[in-house]
């Protein structure tokens, strides 16, 4: 295995564990404050052994307290609040390159169009187009006030509590993940609190749970943009309605705009839908009107997903056997956008008719020409849809089962298992079988948007 692999496990066993670790919901709430996804990343990270997520979360709040008053006096003021607009926007962390220059696709049409207006912020330094520039881990002076007080004992209640039903080699899994949260809300408290902001935008909210916690409290709308797929078996979204009450409390967007009503159907009868405003808006990622056309070749393509090198080498080498057969066929290989180890795929030793493509290359472009789309799951799947391109999901590489089943069942992939040949099962099925575009992505409409919830 790589060594920037995790323990590769199903979001369905991890959320099945969860539940029997932690049968209580309300044990992650305390007062205003809901803890629920910091323990999912606590869990998760656990689970995967994601060691760079251990930590120590600050237990002594006087010691916590006065170093960072003694830090304060040294560190400089972080002076943004009066630069800060009415409206704006978080860009991702995912860079597109377009016509060779940094920009976003998940973002970029809607810059262009309804939220042109809003102020662009940029924590990744990738976008030097951004209005504003803020580094989260600047050693800035922070705020120690009301805010972060309670939320520094909210924390040290919740970590006691659990503390219990976790084994000591797993529980600084959940004190980093606390520790993570405090150090991020105290940084965007100290940048909104008081500010002029009244509407935030956002592409994941999973992870940035300091930030929605710091904009909710200064009464700021936190509206999230949906960045890719949506299944019923992601950890982070279609909560059980047992968790109701608790999600209320645990640092959710007040609104997401998604791509049309299939993704909204998602979230039927979950704790979600009656807590958050889900709004269809139509597929706002891509700046042409129109798909782009090109001349098909004879190129599979595989798609892969974060982290999982040593999954996906297995399929490559598979591939590139199998081409041994075919003198008129090529396979390319688009990572991740967000690959950390993109030099372990580069090092792969393949032949000449697999070609690794740069991160940065444009999906859409790939899509184009490429007759087939090989991957376990993934978003590019539902991307591949009304551009002749057959998707094929992995079955069997003993990983991603549950989000496999669902691509399958709704006709987004046909099923293929390694040792069966790709091109023969391209070259005798039909197209037919695949859901139509328009069933998942609704035409974006700058004045269309509607509340599919109700």
């Amino acid at each position: 295995m790589s060594k920037k692999d995790f323990i590769l496990t199903d979001f369905s066993e991890i959320l099945h564990d969860f539940n029997r670790v932690f049968p209580d919901p309300e044990m992650h709430e305390f007062e205003s404050y809901g803890f629920l996804k910091l323990a999912q990343h606590g869990h998760a990270y656990a689970k995967i052994q994601a060691l760079n997520k251990r930590g120590e979360f600050p237990t002594q709040t006087f010691p916590f307290q006065f170093k960072r008053l003694i830090k304060n006096v040294v560190r400089k003021k972080l002076k943004v609040k009066q630069l800060l607009q009415e409206e704006a926007i978080l860009l991702p962390k995912r860079v597109d390159y377009i016509n060779g220059s940094p920009e976003s696709v998940l973002v970029k049409k809607l810059l262009e169009s309804e939220l042109n207006h809003v102020q662009t912020w940029d924590v990744s330094q990738k976008f030097p187009w951004a209005d504003m520039k803020l580094q989260l881990q600047a050693p800035w002076a922070m705020v120690i006030d009301s805010n972060v007080r309670r939320i520094h004992k909210a924390l040290q209640v919740w970590l006691t509590r659990i503390a219990s039903h976790v084994s000591i080699e797993h529980f600084p899994y959940y004190a980093g993940a606390a520790a993570t949260f405090l150090h991020e809300y105290m940084f965007w408290n100290t940048v909104i609190a008081g500010s002029r902001l009244k509407k935030l935008y956002i592409v994941t909210h999973y992870h940035q749970e300091g930030l929605i916690a710091a904009s909710k409290n200064a009464g700021v709308t936190v509206v999230e943009l949906q960045h890719g797929l949506i299944s019923k078996h992601d950890l982070y979204y279609v909560y059980d309605s047992k968790f109701e009450a608790l999600y209320k409390k645990s640092f959710f967007p007040n609104e997401l705009w998604c791509f049309g009503e299939y993704w909204i159907r998602k979230f039927e009868n979950s704790a979600d839908v009656k807590s958050m405003n889900i709004l269809s808006k139509g597929d706002f990622r891509w700046n042409n009107t129109t798909l782009e056309k090109a001349e098909k070749r004879n190129v599979i393509l595989v798609t892969t997903q974060k982290n999982m090198f040593s999954v996906y080498a297995t399929l490559i080498d598979r591939i590139d056997d199998l081409l041994k057969n075919y003198s008129d066929w090529k396979c390319e290989v688009k990572l991740h956008p967000l690959e950390s180890n993109t030099e372990a795929y580069f090092q792969l030793n393949l032949s000449e008719k697999v070609k690794i493509l740069p991160v940065e290359t444009n999906i859409q472009h790939v899509l184009a020409y490429s007759k087939i789309q090989v991957s376990i799951y993934s978003t590019t799947f539902y991307d591949a849809l009304g551009q002749d391109v057959f998707n094929f999901s992995w079955i069997d590489s003993g990983v991603s089962d549950d989000y496999v089943s669902e691509v399958i069942t709704e006709a987004v992939a046909l099923p293929l298992e390694l040792k069966e040949d790709v091109i023969s099962k391209f070259l005798n099925t039909t197209n037919s079988f695949f859901v139509d575009r328009k069933q998942i992505f609704q035409e974006y409409s700058a004045s269309l948007i509607f509340d599919a919830t109700n």
